[in-house]
């Protein structure tokens, strides 16, 4: 905690604090922006400390107990999810000398709302933290005179010009420590640019890039990249990488040729790394993502979300069922699993939606138990967040949350949610046999393929047969079959070394 002393700068005990989330709907590891800012301070002769729940764990009133040696405390909040946890921190802290402010993404989209209902949190950092973290510490914690900052004044809400950080290479690498093994098994996680081009209804990282960022998406350059993925093999001896960009590789030239370099520059290093990335459907390409196999690439997280025409028009997903079939062909081709994003409810939808989407996910082979539980959750600041539903959208601490017309749509989705509850664990088990199978010779991988298929096939069957049970009360014949399946899947992966 000791920070650089400097005629007029006050010395005080600065933390980050990045909160626990609902770990089925959040992503698990490190939170990479509180860990550049870090860096970044630490570059520039300042130091303040981290700290990460999701890995501790504390209690709300032991974290806010710990959080009481500390003057100036910033709350990372990038989910509507985390302002449930901070208002009940924030009332066990009774200290008004504290300096109390939050920053990350759900944070920046709804300040204005935030600042209204949150009487302890003085302001708001807005977009990029970095620069905005030095100013405030140079600036004694006068915040009024940052840039990126949201703050009340009287009943006014002020926000400070914006200003971003153009070159993403100067920034230093995040600051990384025990915590930094995102699965373990020395698994990092990076991210190599800041936004999204997509403007996707439902999506809060186009909105918020198409706000702040001037509909701009900052990268990294690939020989940065790599310098990095270098840097973390020398360090600490990493295997396995999850690339965290809402958008790796876009159909753009400039990121087709970025990933391009990079899939050399790890190739003629002989570097062995394997990783993983996201990108749109009609992203996939074959020659660059066989290059990108060739340097280790091992699983893509594609935007699916549903085969719906109807669908697709109410999210603005600019896609159709055909790419999605195209991109799973292609990427199937080189051999490289895919991980997908679904939404199979959402308020519009009629459930004749539900059969065309199981219907497709079983022909291609990626029917899993998120597919068929999967609602829309409605963020605020988004496009959809500003539609009316006739009454059946309610907002509830910033969380936009919904009922269907049809009551037999909420029967189907509890169904399917008991059964993901009670036979869940198999297919945790065997995507972990299936990840693990690319880089570890002991595993079956034929067993386990062979598993995986039977797996699918029981979901099928279960989801396609509550669907005509539900709504057609045509009785489910085959679910016992069903049930006796799944119990010999059991056994059978209990035999299969881990």
């Amino acid at each position: 905690m000791a920070i650089r002393k400097e005629v007029g700068v006050v010395m005080k005990k600065h933390i980050l604090v990045s909160l626990a989330a609902d770990f089925l709907t959040a992503r698990i590891g490190e939170n990479i922006g509180i860990r550049y800012i870090k860096s970044f301070l630490h570059s520039n002769g300042y130091e303040l400390e981290i700290l990460e729940n999701q890995f501790l764990k504390l209690s709300n009133e032991d974290l806010a107990m710990k959080l009481a040696a500390y003057d100036i405390i910033g709350f990372s909040i990038n989910y509507c999810g985390q302002l449930n946890i901070l208002k009940d921190i924030l009332n066990y802290i009774s200290d008004t000398n504290k300096i109390i402010y939050l920053g990350g993404h759900f944070a920046t989209v709804c300040y204005e709302e935030i600042l209204l209902s949150y009487p302890k949190v003085q302001f708001i950092m807005v977009s990029d933290g970095e620069m905005a973290t030095l100013e405030l510490i140079q600036n004694n914690y006068n915040y009024e005179n940052v840039h990126n900052i949201a703050y009340k004044k009287g009943e006014e809400i002020i926000l400070s010009p914006i200003k971003l950080i153009a070159e993403l290479d100067k920034l230093p690498f995040p600051y990384r420590d025990e915590n930094s093994y995102y699965l373990g098994d020395n698994h990092f996680s990076m991210i190599t640019s800041r936004g999204c081009y997509h403007r996707c209804s439902y999506c809060s990282v186009g909105a918020y890039t198409y706000k702040y960022y001037n509909n701009v998406v900052r990268f990294r350059s690939a020989k940065n990249i790599f310098d990095e993925i270098k840097f973390l093999k020398e360090n600490y001896n990493i295997q396995y990488i999850t690339f965290q960009d809402d958008l790796f590789i876009g159909t753009d030239d400039k990121t087709k040729k970025r990933a391009v370099e990079l899939a050399y520059l790890i190739i003629e290093s002989k570097l062995k790394v394997f990783f993983s990335i996201q990108c749109s459907v009609k992203s996939v390409n074959y020659e660059i993502f066989n290059l990108l196999y060739q340097a280790g690439l091992r699983n893509v997280m594609i935007g699916i979300e549903n085969f719906s025409d109807h669908a697709l028009e109410c999210f603005n997903k600019r896609q159709s069922a055909d790419d999605v079939v195209n991109s799973i062909s292609i990427l199937n081709r080189i051999g490289i699993p895919i991980s997908y994003g679904f939404i199979m409810y959402y308020p519009e939808m009629k459930h004749s939606e539900i059969l065309e989407n199981i219907e497709t996910l079983y022909q291609l082979k990626i029917i899993n138990i998120r597919s068929i539980t999967s609602c829309l959750q409605i963020y605020k600041g988004t496009e959809y967040s500003s539609r009316v539903f006739d009454s059946i959208c309610i907002d509830n601490n910033y969380e936009i949350k919904y009922s269907f017309q049809d009551s037999l749509l909420n029967t189907y989705i509890a169904n399917c949610k008991l059964f993901g509850k009670k036979y869940g664990s198999i297919e945790k088990k065997l995507h972990h046999l299936e990840f693990i199978s690319h880089t570890n010779s002991k595993v079956d991988k034929e067993q386990v393929e062979k598993c995986f298929s039977e797996y699918k096939q029981c979901l099928y069957l279960f989801s396609k047969g509550l669907y005509f049970e539900i709504f057609y009360n045509k009785p489910n014949l085959s679910f016992d079959f069903i049930k006796l399946q799944l119990n010999k899947l059991e056994e059978c992966i209990s035999k299969m070394k881990l």
